[in-house]
């Protein structure tokens, strides 16, 4: 049950409007503007009636309390008396979400209050969804040429209101580029939404991404926001375009089309947004639609712009800049130590194919790492060797020289550095992979150091 809490000095206020609500919502009250702030301080609610007039602080002064007291809150719905328009203008500025006036329709503050639960539930999801992505990006690093033809390709189209497609092979970079691209724009101080396509179930999709209102199906007991909402005045990441069905494609052409969105269940007009689409793929969408599994005309939609990100075997060129920065990142969080890497590993990792690009590299880098010897500051063309693509199955399944937790530890960090790669880091596919769940995935990774 939704938690409420109502600040206001009249006690037979209180009474009356927890009677009204506490059949919907779990109802706290407080009499002051001071315990007020301190409910909101330890309560963990999802909207607050705020009482303007009262005799130790007003609306206005518990407002302000909150500004320079803490960063987030809960949505405000100002209770007013009639004639305190300023007042209740002044209010909207410090931050509260809506008003209402104390004579007040119930139905009408029921609406307010689902509209404020929903912003609520809108600000989470966007708080949730963009320190989810964002602490997972690496600087954009690069020596090549081609890659430099990324890189301008990024600033030419970000500042340019279009939808993208980006092609490459699995751990080439695209998620990378797809947040550059964000993080460049003029919209970059809104909301990035990466939305695995593949990894939500087709028949819950359309409600997953379109939202809900209450009643639409079994089990929909309120209106629920969808992704593409929740995205609003940002940018939307189809990881995995290609993977989706012929009727998805159908329901999502007209959104790229448009951009308007009607929940499920709705009567209402439809609404329009404002966003960007990134659209990213692995395999060769032509051939595709050739064999008749992707729509043409969903194509042509997505593809209006491409930008081809080169694997790292045909640009070598960034393993050194790639390997420092890896290395740096890696030997700092998992051993506390600044670890160096000598010129002939450098030239040994060149060498390499990298059939799984910078993911690999990084991936295998990791692998190096958590090996490496306590007394050496610096990683060799000997310790890179020794756990080499070629032999680290077998190095991590069976090797005499190690005691049984040790060979034990090792296994584990070969297998999940594996299955992280076999899953293009997509953790809840991973988790299905292993046959295990979810959070028993985190907690292996947090115990071998991969998270």
């Amino acid at each position: 049950m939704e938690k409420l809490l109502i600040i206001d000095d009249s006690i037979p206020f209180l009474k009356d409007i927890s009677l009204l609500l506490q059949k919907k919502y779990k109802v706290t009250t407080a009499i002051n503007g001071k315990e007020g702030i301190e409910q909101i301080k330890k309560g963990n609610f999802t909207a607050v009636l705020l009482d303007i007039k009262m005799p130790d602080m007003t609306g206005l002064d518990v407002l302000n309390s909150l500004n320079s007291q803490m960063i987030k809150y809960p949505p405000i719905i100002i209770v007013s008396d009639s004639g305190e328009i300023e007042t209740v203008v002044n209010s909207i500025r410090l931050g509260a979400y809506d008003y209402i006036q104390k004579d007040f329709n119930i139905e009408i503050l029921s609406q307010k209050i689902k509209n404020a639960l929903e912003k609520n539930d809108l600000n989470n999801k966007v708080d949730y969804l963009n320190s989810l992505f964002s602490t997972q990006q690496n600087n954009f690093i690069f020596r090549s040429e081609s890659m430099n033809k990324i890189n301008e390709a990024i600033d030419k189209y970000s500042k340019i209101d279009c939808d993208i497609l980006l092609k490459g092979e699995t751990g080439a970079g695209k998620d990378l580029v797809a947040y550059e691209i964000f993080r460049r724009s003029n919209i970059k101080n809104k909301i990035f939404i990466p939305i695995p396509l593949s990894s939500i179930n087709e028949q819950l999709l359309e409600s997953e991404l379109f939202g809900y209102e209450k009643g639409a199906f079994t089990g929909a007991d309120k209106s629920v926001i969808g992704k593409f909402q929740t995205a609003d005045n940002g940018t939307i990441y189809l990881p995995e375009i290609s993977s989706i069905s012929e009727a998805i494609q159908i329901k999502l052409l007209q959104f790229f089309q448009y951009k308007t969105i009607n929940k499920v269940g709705s009567s209402g007009d439809e609404q329009k947004l404002n966003l960007r689409i990134i659209s990213a793929t692995n395999e060769n969408l032509e051939e595709k639609v050739k064999q008749g599994k992707m729509r043409s005309d969903f194509y042509y939609r997505i593809g209006t712009i491409v930008i081809d990100i080169p694997s790292l075997r045909e640009r070598k060129e960034d393993i050194e800049p790639l390997s420092k920065y890896f290395i740096a990142k890696h030997s700092k969080r998992l051993l506390n130590r600044d670890l160096s890497i000598e010129k002939n590993a450098i030239k040994f990792l060149e060498s390499q194919n990298w059939f799984g690009n910078v993911r690999e590299l990084e991936n295998f880098l990791i692998k190096t790492i958590v090996q490496i010897k306590d007394d050496s500051d610096s990683i060799s063309a000997n310790s890179i060797s020794s756990t080499s693509y070629k032999n680290a199955k077998m190095y991590y399944t069976y090797h005499n020289s190690l005691k049984y937790e040790d060979a034990k530890k090792d296994f584990k960090i070969g297998y999940f550095t594996e299955l992280l790669e076999c899953s293009d880091n997509n953790l809840t596919k991973a988790a299905e992979t292993a046959g295990i769940s979810r959070a028993g995935l985190d907690k292996a990774l947090k115990e071998i150091g991969l998270k």
